[in-house]
């Protein structure tokens, strides 16, 4: 078997069913085998896997237990030379599955590849590769200044969004929502981390296959869709909140306490900073939906720094 595809699915039906369909279509000159792990979905994905996709390898949970638990439980059964973890909310271009294997099968010390992912605009999504993350990349994404000053390489080091994502490179990680790997290296390393329950996991994966020896690419030339926030769309708050557990996780794993306790203090107080910006500018907007949102997700992470909440 050449490749082996696993995509975890939580209540994300219709971008699943163009994500399959992309698969399917794209797979010229290979043997492939997917798999779908449902967490607990409640909107029909899984009748719909069954009456439209019958060849794929169902795997359901009766809970949530995690995009890295989820993967795992795929990861394990996969036959295939190379394994594409993709997310539900993509849709696979053409070609781009045979230039990520083509390219493994060329470079002996690669480890994994991610494709460039674009928005549904056309527009590069920043996240298909980036540096690891430290407190100083982290003060500019949490002060949003990572998204007012892209161009400028201290507030743009973390995505490396300075850089206009057309040439091939070495990078330190990519997006969970593809990454195509050599089966033998996520054997080798242990396959996901499960402490990570959303996000982070992709970080902490890449992390731990460069310190296997491995390298890891960005390949301009495959082309990826990111609808982005299929599942996670309704639950900013709680999203937020994992995003900040994941990055204290992966300091306390990688880089040591002071550093995920210097972390959290950061939170709370940025937190509180950016929810009194956005809840005084708000009688100033017309349009309030926006500080709303930056509103009430600091506020979600103003409480978890404080240990009020954790999810």
């Amino acid at each position: 078997m050449d490749l082996s595809v696993v995509i975890v699915n939580w209540n994300a039906e219709n971008y699943l069913k163009r994500c399959l369909e992309s698969v399917y279509a794209c797979n010229k000159g290979l043997s492939i085998e997917v798999f779908v792990v449902d967490n607990n979905s409640s909107d029909g994905s899984v009748r719909m896997i069954r009456s439209d996709f019958p060849q794929v390898k169902l795997l359901e949970n009766k809970d949530n237990p995690g995009f890295g638990a989820a993967n795992n439980r795929a990861l394990k059964a996969c036959t295939g030379e190379f394994v594409l973890i993709l997310n539900p909310d993509t849709e696979v271009r053409d070609g781009a599955v045979g230039k990520m294997t083509g390219f493994l099968r060329a470079d002996p010390d690669a480890g994994a590849a991610g494709a460039k992912l674009l928005n549904a605009d056309g527009s590069v999504q920043m996240t298909c590769a980036r540096n690891y993350p430290d407190l100083a990349t982290e003060f500019f994404w949490l002060t949003t200044l990572v998204r007012r000053f892209p161009k400028n390489r201290a507030a743009g080091r973390y995505l490396m969004s300075y850089w206009d994502h057309n040439d091939r490179r070495e990078v330190d990680c990519l997006s969970g929502a593809c990454i195509m790997a050599r089966s033998k290296v996520l054997k080798d390393i242990g396959f996901f981390d499960e402490d990570y329950f959303m996000y982070g996991e992709d970080v902490d994966l890449c992390y731990r296959i460069k310190k296997a020896g491995w390298h890891i690419w960005y390949l301009p030339e495959a082309e990826i869709v990111h609808y982005g926030g299929g599942s996670t769309n309704r639950i900013a708050e709680k999203a937020a909140i994992y995003d900040r557990i994941a990055i204290s996780l992966f300091f306390r794993k990688h880089y040591g306490a002071l550093t995920a306790a210097l972390y959290r203090a950061m939170c709370l107080f940025i937190g509180s900073a950016m929810a009194v910006i956005a809840g005084a500018s708000m009688p100033f907007m017309k349009d309030r939906a926006k500080p709303k949102k930056v509103f009430f997700e600091n506020l979600a992470i103003l409480a978890w720094s404080l240990g009020l909440r954790n999810g």
